[in-house]
């Protein structure tokens, strides 16, 4: 189950999951999605539940509810992705108590009450002052350093500014509560978003 807090459209989805599957770069699908949202692209996404709703309207609560409630309501899920932390409606302004607010609704989903226990991911930005980083810590998590210590994993996606015509860099295990940190490796994404 895949919770969208942007201003993208299903139709953007569509596209940016076709291109990733066939490998086809983004503005070629995006002149033709029907072409290349072909019955095996199709088959492959079956399973892929997808809500976009605008940034700024779902408090954390809100995503406890319609995850907890809604979907389970439809059959569940093993795996939820919030895209992204920072466009969760905000209960006050202060950053620092807000900064692991998603993160603790994160665990409710993980683990309800009722229903059966979920791997989420939530996306989040790092902090402005490691941009300009290849390989992240786990102290370049954005907004609050709370959030570190509820989450059992943490991959950070550093890039190297010096490969201006590819996105590369490192995707590191910066955190993980029951394993190796610092674990890491080169990647390099293709104009199809593939990586």
């Amino acid at each position: 189950f895949w919770v969208s807090l942007a201003d993208m459209m299903t139709l953007d989805f569509v596209i940016r999951i076709t291109s990733i599957i066939t490998k086809v770069p983004f503005f070629q699908v995006a002149t033709a999605p029907s072409k290349y949202f072909t019955e095996e692209v199709r088959e492959l996404t079956k399973n892929l539940k997808l809500l976009i709703l605008p940034a700024d309207t779902v408090t954390p609560d809100d995503l406890v509810a319609i995850v907890n409630g809604r979907v389970e309501a439809e059959g569940g899920c093993d795996v939820v992705v919030i895209d992204y932390d920072s466009n969760v409606k905000k209960k006050t302004d202060n950053m620092y108590m807000e900064g692991d607010a998603v993160y603790n609704a994160g665990f409710k989903i993980a683990r309800p009450q009722k229903g059966n226990f979920k791997v989420v991911f939530i996306a989040s930005q790092p902090k402005i002052h490691f941009w300009e980083m290849e390989k992240l810590p786990k102290e370049s998590a954005g907004e609050s350093s709370r959030k570190q210590a509820i989450v059992d994993l943490m991959i950070t996606i550093g890039r190297n500014y010096a490969c201006k015509d590819h996105h590369a860099g490192i995707i590191n295990i910066a955190k993980q509560r029951r394993g190796t940190e610092g674990v890491y490796s080169f990647y390099e994404v293709s104009n199809s978003g593939h990586f």
